[in-house]
């Protein structure tokens, strides 16, 4: 589906959508739990929806309530073999791929979409280290995993990203031998820091200290819980920009001491000149205002552990009055597009300079945008959710090809938008 989005300006009061980072996590520790839990504030998107299939896969019962849902998990009986859909979701891939180990000795993995054409070396890398046997595509999907795991002492290159390790440290304090990690190499520690708040939660601690070796405790388990999902700083960095460049906004729902690695927005429009404000509800639940900038300061950020914030810091870089430079950009290869080559297509369609460096790109903002073709989202959400706030520095409507891809992350990202405009 295409949509066209004509010049506004953000006015009024949102809820945050869904942490799916935390919704995914916790979804899969009621799997390992030893009792049901319920899991309040989850929403309906595709990431979620296949990550809820893959534990049904795995025997878990998900039952829905008026407010909540609650799961029910499965005795813990090795099946003969399983087959996991994981949607597009990259995150269930990667912690599954080791998770279902635990519950099958020959997993099939397969995916949709973008996913088939990323390669998981990283994954099928780590999976051969643990002793396991991998059938793969060219380090892609289908994947085929055999066997028990054998070796529990590893060294990992963290350099592709968290995922697959945060998989690790979920899985491991279930066996029945203590395990060893040396991380070299480590981006997205928030996302680790995350996984392992979240596992606390469900009553396993572990070392944080990634720098050093990790010792991990075997015979653990989880516990049952009851467990409320924050709200999504990823989808919620849209508003907050939007905001920024043009009008004002509260956002209820959000934590601003998340572990959530995008938390890191509001240090950036910080830097840009939007004013910023934490107070309180009545309810006693946080509110985030952001009024607009008169400054539009450029800015300068790194976002090694933030990659997700690219394409939204993209346009806020495009409403400065000057040169902005984002680092990082060697995290954007193997993404739901590549998005450092999507981000640079869509500022040339925008009429916006920038320069591509080494691991970085620099973007000269002038406050304006012109859009005279249509935007083609590379079926990216978070490239189709960035193109929509730039209609906030256009004269002219925004024509956005494929903006179903939200429905990955934030279905309700655009009846959102309707609530705010003025």
């Amino acid at each position: 589906m295409n949509k066209t989005i004509s010049p506004f300006k953000y006015q009024g009061q949102l809820k945050a959508n869904s942490s799916k980072s935390y919704a995914q996590r916790a979804f899969i520790l009621s799997l390992l739990a030893t009792d049901e839990t319920t899991i309040y504030n989850s929403d309906q998107s595709k990431d979620v929806l296949a990550i809820q299939n893959c534990i049904r896969q795995l025997g878990a019962e998900i039952i829905v309530l008026k407010e909540g849902l609650k799961i029910i998990p499965p005795t813990r009986k090795k099946l003969e073999s399983v087959s996991l859909n994981v949607g597009e979701s990259g995150l269930a891939l990667r912690m599954l791929g080791i998770i279902a180990t635990l519950f099958s000795s020959t997993i099939h993995l397969t995916g949709e979409g973008s996913i088939l054409n990323r390669s998981q070396k990283q994954l099928i890398e780590i999976l051969e280290q643990l002793g396991l046997s991998v059938t793969h595509q060219n380090y892609k999907l289908p994947i085929q995993i055999k066997g028990q795991i054998s070796n529990q002492n590893l060294v990992i290159d963290a350099r592709e990203g968290s995922q697959v390790v945060s998989g690790l440290l979920i899985s491991l304090p279930l066996l029945n031998k203590p395990s060893t990690i040396k991380l070299v190499n480590i981006t997205s520690r928030p996302y680790l820091e995350m996984t392992c708040e979240i596992m606390s939660n469900f009553g396993v601690t572990i070392s944080t200290d990634f720098d050093t070796k990790i010792t991990i405790e075997a015979n653990q388990f989880y516990q049952s819980n009851s467990y409320t999902i924050e709200g999504d700083w990823s989808g919620a960095a849209n508003h907050l920009v939007g905001s920024a460049i043009s009008g004002s906004i509260e956002l209820v729902g959000l934590n601003s001491k998340s572990k959530q690695a995008d938390e890191l927005i509001l240090t950036v429009l910080k830097e840009f000149g939007a004013i910023i404000r934490i107070d309180n509800s009545a309810e006693g639940k946080e509110i985030i205002q952001v009024q607009e900038s008169h400054l539009k300061r450029p800015f300068k950020i790194d976002l090694t552990n933030a990659p997700d914030l690219f394409p939204i810091l993209s346009i806020l870089a495009c409403a400065a009055n000057g040169k902005s430079t984002i680092v990082g950009t060697n995290r954007l290869v193997n993404k739901e597009s590549n998005r450092l080559e999507a981000i640079s297509e869509i500022l040339k369609s925008f009429f916006v300079e920038f320069e591509v460096g080494n691991n970085s790109i620099s973007i000269q903002g002038t406050g304006k945008i012109i859009p005279i073709q249509a935007i083609d989202s590379y079926n990216d959400h978070r490239i189709a959710m960035a193109a929509t706030i730039g209609a906030l520095i256009s004269d002219t409507a925004i024509v956005i090809n494929n903006v179903d891809c939200i429905q990955k992350s934030y279905p309700d990202f655009f009846s959102d938008i309707e609530k705010i405009k003025s």
